[in-house]
């Protein structure tokens, strides 16, 4: 698993609570890495989780029933500020605006 590998136990805690929140709110997430979609729309927590931190940024794809909502770009390496942007939609906003990794 990459992200046990290259990312920071910072950011594992964050990418981690992300995609919990994703998922726990019903949506599906892919993995595109900056060149290639490595992981397609699931509902699956460790096959997202395992895809993360292959390259220096990732883009989750966020879907809700088969359409995609927007994405969350994280660029490892920023530690605490490893969620560096987000499509700015509000199913999205309502989720990640303000929100902080306990």
């Amino acid at each position: 698993m990459s992200l046990k590998k290259y990312a920071t136990a910072q950011e594992r805690k964050i990418a981690t609570a992300l995609v919990e929140r994703l998922l726990g709110a019903g949506y599906q997430v892919g993995v595109h890495d900056g060149g290639e979609v490595t992981i397609t729309a699931t509902a699956d927590k460790e096959t997202v989780l395992d895809a993360l931190a292959t390259t220096d940024m990732d883009t989750l794809r966020v879907f809700k029933d088969g359409r995609r909502v927007g994405g969350v770009l994280l660029i490892w390496g920023n530690g605490e500020d490893l969620i560096s942007d987000y499509t700015h939609v509000e199913e999205l906003c309502s989720l990640l605006d303000n929100w902080e990794v306990a």
